[in-house]
């Protein structure tokens, strides 16, 4: 479990010495196109999980996660939309989920295989970037962690 630290530091080295021809960003991703109802029933699935006791811990989160998000655009003079906040809500359901359901909690990996399958599917149907999710998901695994 300690070679996981090495992660931190691997992609350091990445950022700063290997030479980056195009943008993460700028990759083309084969489309999964999905009509948007399908697609945000499959973001907000996770809701559907969160029993009585996550209520409040999931409000928290979001709360907090909302704030900067907010916060970030209103300093950038930009409106916000939706799809700005779709993501800390699936991520921090899912979350949530995992931390009051028993079930859950005994099958994290595939829980976070369908949160991969999901960040793909935000991407690709320019729901939202992968410099967004990234940092989101950092800030929603901290947020977490502190509020739990």
């Amino acid at each position: 479990m300690k070679e996981l630290y090495l992660i931190g530091f691997i992609l350091t080295y990445v950022a700063f010495f290997v030479k980056k021809n195009e943008s993460i960003n700028n990759l083309e991703i084969e489309k999964f196109k999905l009509s948007k109802t399908t697609l945000y029933g499959l973001l907000l699935l996770p809701l559907l999980f969160i029993t009585k006791n996550g209520i409040e811990h999931i409000s928290k989160i979001l709360s907090v996660v909302f704030g900067l998000i907010s916060l970030t655009k209103i300093i950038k003079a930009e409106s916000p939309g939706y799809r700005e906040y779709i993501h800390s809500i699936t991520l921090s359901s899912m979350l949530v989920s995992i931390y009051n359901n028993s079930l859950l909690k005994s099958n994290v990996i595939p829980s976070y295989i369908y949160y991969m399958l999901c960040s793909l599917l935000m991407t690709s149907n320019n729901v939202s970037n992968l410099s967004n999710i990234v940092s989101e998901s950092l800030l929603i695994h901290l947020i977490f962690f502190f509020t739990k």
